[in-house]
Formats: structure tokens, C-alpha cells, sequence
């Protein structure tokens, strides 16, 4: 079916379908959010299921304006998890998420692009509720060239989960974490652990060939001076509705920023010739960050 409309210069057809898009690019434009709708557990499962499966479609723009883009929800649990919550000590992901952050997370480039087209704010995390960026960041994001804003999103994401496995090591290293036991000491040191028989009917006496202590994570940033706690689990209801986000730190300068700042320098100019729009830099020296390696999932639940 397809309606007569202005789509042309002489006042053509518009087919259903494309006004319906051109309205939902509209009202993205204007932030019209009145007419998003919370959506059930069992749809928010499926949509976590749909970015595992690598299925864009379901995040397109007629969708997502229609529901909320920006909730933050429990992460799902994977195939090799063999149960209801995620299997890694630590938060990969946070204590709780978004959808485009768990696709940063799982790499899935699509998604996240899709996502950021239908209006989802890629700096809300557990740490930052109401989100860490600046004003305008939408319309800054959707000048720069799609690959480069998935690119820096997911370097974001990435940097989240270092921030929070090294938070989690340096918890149990000092005692601050509240964890004992075999399975917290394997947790930290890699895995590694070496069985040795004691006497008979005696329980089994357990080494572990321990790396050197992690340093405390950063406290504050560099750049702006404000300051976070690290301390897991952080309650979000706790946070200022204008917190900085995590405390990150970045490669290869070692300087440590806030999430907040390092936003603002995304979408900034480039500073001179030599910076590039859409490059995620240091907010302190500005030194372009180098995506920080990490291990695929299934090799991550190797090393415990």
C-alpha cells in the first residue's frame, strides 16, 4: 500500500514504510522519548538473544523508537555458563548494563551502530546511571563516520572491563573484597593451581603460584581532578545523578581519566593537524589510546 505524499519534488508516492521512518528519524532528532514504552523480561531476554545471534534487524530505527533504549538491566548469562547468571567473578560488563554496551562487549559492530542510529546513549553504565556525557553528544556522534563511533564505544567498553578485573584482583589482593577460600585465590591468580596430597584421609593441601600484587586502580582523573570509588559492588542508587563515570586508564600514556572526559574530547574538534575526528584520546595529553587487548570470553573462563 503506498500514499500519496511530498516525497518528491513534484509531490510523488511515499510508501508506508519509508514516512514512518522518516517520522521516527524525526522525532530521534527532536528527542522525543514520550512515546518509548518499557518493554516485558521476556521481550528484553529475547533482545539480549538477538545481539548474542548477531541479528541487527531487531534494533532497527522503527523499533527503537517505539521502546527505551537507555535501561540499564542484569547481564545474561551465556551458553558456558550452565545457568541463569553470568559465571565470571568479576563484572565483564558491569553489575548491570545496556544494550549497546553489551554489544560493544560482545563486539557486535552492527548492533551498535543500529543502536546509536535509534537514539541509545552510549555513556550510561552502573557507574553513571544518567550517563557521562557532554551536550550534544548525539549529534556529534552522528557527524562522525559510523566506523569510528563504534570503534570508540566499544574501546570504552573494553577499558570498563579491564577497569573492573583489575578492581576485582586488587580487591581480593588487599582483603577488601571479602572473599576466602580456594576458589577466590584460583579466581585471582589466573587459575593456576597445583594440587598436593597431604596425608591420608587428610583434605587436599592447594598452592598457587601467585603473580605479583595488581597496584590500586586509579582513584582520580587526571584531567579534571574529580574522583571515584572502585570498590565493587557500587550500588547505582548511591551515585550523584552527575557522576563521572569510570575511572579508566589509558594506553599507552598510563594516565587516568574519567569516562566523563574522555567523552568531551571525542567530541570536541581536532586539536591540530595531526588529530583525527572521531578518535578516542588521553584528556590529559591527548595521545591517541590504543585499543587495550583483551581475551575472548571463552578464553577469559579458561584463565579461572
Amino acid at each position: 500500500a503506498e500514499l500519496r505524499g511530498s516525497a518528491g519534488m513534484g509531490g510523488g508516492r511515499e510508501s508506508v514504510r519509508h514516512r514512518q521512518r522518516r517520522e521516527a528519524h524525526f522525532l530521534l532528532a527532536h528527542n522525543d522519548m514520550t512515546k518509548r514504552v518499557q518493554l516485558s523480561p521476556e521481550a528484553v531476554r529475547q533482545k539480549f538473544r538477538s545481539i548474542d545471534r548477531r541479528n541487527p534487524g531487531c534494533f532497527g530505527v522503527l523499533s527503537c523508537v517505539k521502546m527505551q533504549v537507555n535501561e540499564l538491566y542484569d547481564p545474561p548469562s551465556h551458553p558456558w555458563c550452565k545457568g541463569p547468571k553470568c559465571c565470571i567473578p568479576w563484572p565483564a560488563v558491569g553489575t548491570c548494563v545496556t544494550w549497546i554496551s553489551y554489544a560493544a562487549w560482545r563486539r557486535r559492530d552492527p548492533v551498535v551502530w543500529q543502536l546509536v542510529v535509534g537514539g541509545a546513549d552510549p555513556t550510561i553504565s552502573d557507574h553513571a546511571p544518567a550517563g557521562c556525557g557532554p551536550l550534544g553528544l548525539h549529534t556529534a556522534l552522528r557527524s562522525m563516520t559510523s566506523r569510528s563511533v563504534v570503534y570508540a564505544i566499544s574501546q570504552v567498553v573494553r577499558m570498563r572491563s579491564l577497569a573492573n578485573r583489575d578492581a576485582y584482583f586488587w580487591e581480593r589482593r588487599s582483603g577488601h573484597g571479602g572473599g576466602s577460600g580456594a576458589s577466590d585465590t584460583a579466581a585471582v591468580s589466573g587459575g593456576h593451581v597445583e594440587e598436593v596430597s597431604g596425608d591420608a584421609g587428610a583434605p587436599p593441601v592447594l598452592h598457587v603460584a601467585s603473580p605479583p600484587p595488581p597496584g590500586e586502580p586509579a582513584g582520580r582523573c587526571d584531567a579534571c581532578g574529580c574522583s571515584a570509588p572502585h570498590l565493587l559492588p557500587r550500588p547505582a542508587a548511591a551515585l550523584p545523578a552527575a557522576a563521572c563515570g569510570y575511572m579508566l586508564r589509558c594506553q599507552p600514556c598510563g594516565c587516568a581519566c574519567c569516562e566523563r572526559c574522555l567523552w568531551r574530547v571525542l567530541c570536541d574538534p581536532p586539536d591540530g593537524e595531526w588529530e583525527e575526528r572521531g578518535q578516542l584520546r588521553c584528556a590529559r595529553c591527548r595521545l591517541a589510546i590504543v585499543s587495550p587487548g583483551q581475551p575472548d570470553d571463552t578464553e577469559a573462563l579458561d584463565e579461572l
